[in-house]
């Protein structure tokens, strides 16, 4: 999990409007990426009550493994965003 979250965090830059291509990884090692994502969550989509399973709340826990602090907060004031 922590070498997924590293390839996440490492290629922030594709995340961008106007992306440097020397700094991201490539169309290709994305579509495999994602294609391991499927496989590997496989388990977990084999119901239909799947998202019972699955906490989308942890993106959003301050232990998570990924920083989303530098991202734009859309529609968000700071009074909220520190209530947040």
């Amino acid at each position: 999990i922590n070498w997924l979250a590293a390839t996440i965090e490492g290629n922030a830059e594709r995340g961008k409007m106007q992306w440097n291509h020397g700094k991201g990884a490539s169309h290709g090692f994305f579509l495999n990426h994602n294609a391991i994502m499927l496989q590997l969550c496989a388990p977990f989509l084999d119901s239909p009550n799947f998202w019972k399973r699955v906490s989308a709340r942890y993106v959003a826990a301050h232990n998570s493994r990924l920083n989303f602090l530098p991202d734009a907060k859309l529609g968000l004031s700071d009074e909220d965003d520190l209530a947040w």
